[in-house]
């Protein structure tokens, strides 16, 4: 009898257990699916005032990025005879599916151009969030924090677009439909699918990142397979090796079906002739041109990536522990940092070919996978930290830049050393910089810039801050 009473308990304690389970997944479920709704909401509203009036927004859009231009090229070819600039690229452009893919739903159906413009602008603003959202999620899985974390980060990805700290200097164009974005939204869902281990569904949505993006998305196969092979390398799979080169060359090679058949035909100048073009080109040579782009630029966007790296990979208390959206990022800083450095010895040696691919645009994917863990750091800190901590993360988060980013390397830093009980004083000390460097920043946004102008710098800086 005690044993069989044991038994009914255990099968009762089983019983609530599942039932607890089942409750807390349709409450993940219902969450979620209201967070979603409200930051499309969001994102779908905002997207619409950014562009107001879509006529003068068309006419800010360079000729070779839009995509009702080449719309128009490919239903029209006759009408861009004497275009020596659309003759040589629009066919090249048209090798990315955010280009064909419309024009050929123009020529099906009829439609103008410009009525595909808002769609699809709407559909990438709107995927990253919601990219960035559901990684989130599965990267912080476990945590009581992990609802409002994954707010806070796509509500800084709205706010800021930390994307745009890359160090190929591809920034801004939310504005209108732009193939590193989209392609950057579906890439981004792959990584949840992989982290779930939903192979084939990952793979897919790589496939379609990769037709928008040939360059960007065959560096999200690469990081795919990097963290499926360190994975595998922890369980000791050698058979995932052969699958992710297999996944890799047949993701790479299908993006010369369009490439091949929209540029059938084109003469393209040889490398020695490709240089002086090279060294003039903001993404491919960002340190070689002038301000907004140029050295300053490029340096800052590497302070960026380095620091929002290094905030992400901190330990940190509470940290899930499913370690694979750890890994992924740090496969991201390893894949980012070592592409960034092939590009820059490429511009050096004058390795046109390799130059001319922009890996250093791999940053891109860093920064968007670094969020969740950013912000992660950032939520544990804000919740248990000092005064002096929130107004570093709240100086941050109103006015993100590279500046600010350090102070809250520092304030994380310190707060990790407070929770270890380690040295006690260069903890308060990073602290206290941190206050120091946030205080200035929130001065110098705020009614008081001019004395700070005036007082703190000197007239020499002061005017140079004011240009």
């Amino acid at each position: 009898m005690p044993e069989q009473e044991l038994g009914l308990e255990k099968l009762k304690g089983q019983t609530g257990d599942a039932h607890e389970v089942k409750e807390r997944s349709k409450s993940w479920k219902y969450g979620t699916a209201l967070d979603l709704t409200v930051l499309l909401a969001i994102s779908v509203l905002s997207t619409v005032i950014l562009i107001r009036d879509l006529p003068i927004r068309l006419c800010d859009i360079i000729s070779d990025e839009c995509l009702v231009a080449h719309c128009k090229f490919f239903l029209n070819p006759q009408v861009f005879v004497q275009d020596v600039e659309f003759q040589s690229w629009a066919r090249v452009a048209l090798s990315s599916m955010l280009n064909w893919l419309p024009a050929v739903l123009c020529q099906v159906s009829g439609l103008e151009p410009e009525k595909l413009y808002m769609p699809a602008l709407i559909l990438q603003n709107s995927l990253i969030v919601t990219a960035t959202y559901l990684l989130s999620r599965k990267i912080t899985q476990g945590s009581s924090e992990s609802r409002k974390v994954s707010l806070l980060a796509a509500a800084f990805t709205m706010l800021w677009h930390p994307q745009w700290w890359n160090s190929s200097l591809i920034y801004n164009l939310d504005w209108m439909p732009y193939s590193n974005w989209m392609a950057l939204a579906f890439l981004l869902l792959s990584f949840v699918f992989t982290l779930e281990q939903r192979k084939w569904l990952a793979n897919f949505l790589i496939v379609i990142g990769t037709l928008i993006h040939p360059i960007l998305g065959c560096l999200a196969s690469g990081l795919t397979s990097l963290h499926r092979i360190r994975e595998a390398t922890k369980e000791r799979k050698k058979s995932v090796f052969l699958e992710s080169a297999i996944t890799t060359g047949i993701t790479a090679s299908l993006v010369f079906i369009p490439i091949h058949f929209s540029t059938v035909g084109l003469e393209f100048a040889p490398d020695t002739d490709r240089l002086s073009v090279l060294a003039i080109n903001i993404h491919a040579t960002p340190w070689g041109n002038h301000y907004p782009y140029g050295i300053s630029s490029f340096v800052a966007s590497l302070i960026f990536a380095g620091l929002f790296s290094v905030i992400a990979l901190l330990p940190c208390p509470g940290k899930p522990k499913d370690s694979r959206g750890q890994n992924l990022t740090s496969s991201a800083v390893i894949l980012a940092f070592s592409a960034t450095a092939i590009h820059c010895l490429a511009a050096f040696l004058k390795l046109a070919a390799v130059q001319n691919l922009i890996i250093s645009r791999s940053t891109i994917l860093l920064l968007a996978l670094c969020i969740p863990l950013v912000m992660w750091q950032v939520w544990t800190v804000l919740a248990k930290g000092s005064i002096a901590a929130g107004l570093t993360i709240l100086t941050f988060l109103f006015a993100a830049s590279p500046t600010s980013l350090l102070a809250l390397t520092m304030t994380v830093a310190s707060q990790r050393l407070r929770d270890i009980g380690k040295a006690p004083m260069l903890s308060v000390g990073l602290q206290g910089i941190a206050a120091g460097i946030s205080t200035i920043i929130l001065c110098y946004h705020t009614p008081l810039k001019e004395v700070v102008l005036q007082q703190i710098l000197n007239p020499q800086w002061a005017q140079c801050c004011r240009k």
